[in-house]
C-alpha cells in the first residue's frame, strides 16, 4: 500500500502558508493576487504560472525551487526498533506508550488510510508536523509496519 506521493504544488503552498501562520487573505495580499485565485491554486483546481509561483514564493520568504524539493526536517534519527515500536503504537498493539510519543503517534494515526477519513487539511497538517521531525521514508515505514500489524492481528 502506498501512503505518500509527491504533493501537488497547491498542497506545498498551503503547507508553507500554514507553517508561516498566514491566512489565505494575508498571503494573497502579500502576493498581490486575488484570494480566490490563491484558493483555487491551493485546491489544485488552477494551474500556476512561473510568475505567480515567484510571487507566492517571495511572499512566503521562499525560493520557487523550495516547492519542488523534499523538505529537510529537523530530523530525529529512528532506529529499526524505534520504528517497530511506533508502528505497534499506531496499530494499537503496543502495551506502553511514553508521553513524548503521544503527539507523534497521533499524527501518524491521522496518516493511515481508513474509513471515515478526516479532512484532507487535517491530514496535511499532520504531514507537516511529522515532516518537521521525520523523513518521508520513515513516515512511510511506520505506516506500512502498523498496517502489517493490523492485518496480522485484527
Amino acid at each position: 500500500m502506498v501512503y505518500f506521493v509527491m504533493l501537488p504544488i497547491g498542497d506545498y503552498i498551503y503547507l508553507r502558508r500554514l507553517e508561516k501562520g498566514m491566512s489565505q487573505t494575508e498571503l494573497a495580499a502579500k502576493s498581490r493576487m486575488p484570494q480566490s485565485n490563491l484558493s483555487t491554486i491551493e485546491k489544485g483546481k488552477r494551474d500556476i504560472t512561473v510568475s505567480t509561483l515567484r510571487k507566492i514564493a517571495a511572499a512566503l520568504d521562499a525560493h520557487p525551487r523550495d516547492f519542488f524539493e523534499d523538505w529537510k526536517p529537523d530530523k530525529i534519527e529512528l532506529s529499526r526498533s524505534k520504528i517497530e515500536h511506533l508502528a505497534k503504537i499506531v496499530s494499537g498493539k503496543a502495551k506502553s506508550i511514553k508521553p513524548a510519543e503521544t503527539e507523534l503517534t497521533d499524527h501518524l494515526k491521522n496518516m493511515i488510510p481508513r474509513r471515515g477519513r478526516k479532512y484532507v487539511k487535517d491530514i496535511n497538517r499532520s504531514w507537516l508536523e511529522l515532516r518537521k521531525r521525520l523523513s518521508s521514508s520513515e513516515i512511510g515505514s511506520i505506516c506500512e509496519r502498523s498496517d502489517e500489524y493490523r492485518r496480522r492481528n485484527p
